[in-house]
């Protein structure tokens, strides 16, 4: 069964991604083991420029792709629907329905 963690929620955070990635390293008995490891291996992978949250989110992958099965919704790395297809949406739906 796949984890599902909600990036538009609590689970978000990206502290709180990052107190994933240290439970999930602890479990695999891999050495990084503390929260801000996560963030530091963002930095360091970018070569000492600080990353934004999608970096952050490229090295969890990193970290845990293949190996734990888990997936991220409402990732901001993946394409979304714009405002304007909503409307488009909404006005089709509302001349059919209404």
């Amino acid at each position: 069964m796949s984890r599902v963690i909600d990036l538009a929620g609590p689970e978000g955070n990206v502290f709180h991604v990052a107190g994933i990635a240290k439970a999930w390293n602890r479990q695999l008995g891999k050495p990084y083991s503390g929260r801000v490891n996560l963030l530091d291996a963002t930095t360091n992978r970018l070569d000492g420029r600080e990353g934004d949250y999608n970096d952050v989110l490229d090295t969890f992958d990193g970290w845990f792709s293949g190996l734990i099965d888990y997936e991220f919704v409402n990732d901001p790395r993946d394409p979304v629907t714009t405002s304007d297809d909503c409307d488009a949406e909404w006005d089709e739906y509302w001349a059919q329905n209404c």
